[in-house]
């Protein structure tokens, strides 16, 4: 069983903001899972998600774009 992840693990391994990883969950770019009142990201899903996420450039990277192929 594939690892899950709270959103402010994933926001540390990704060095990303809470609001950038928000957005990217609501346009349904990054799959996430809610348990009672609690989000959790898997761990699969997390790495389907960089793999498909590659940004232009290193300011690209700090913004809220998500992956190319689901604009």
């Amino acid at each position: 069983m594939d690892e899950f992840l709270t959103v402010n693990e994933v926001c540390k391994k990704l060095k990303v903001t809470r609001a950038a990883l928000w957005a990217w969950m609501s346009q349904g770019w990054l799959k996430a899972y809610r348990v009672g009142r609690s989000v959790r990201i898997q761990e699969k899903d997390l790495l389907a998600f960089l793999q498909e996420w590659k940004p232009r450039n290193k300011r690209a990277a700090k913004t809220e774009h998500g992956p190319k192929s689901r604009k």
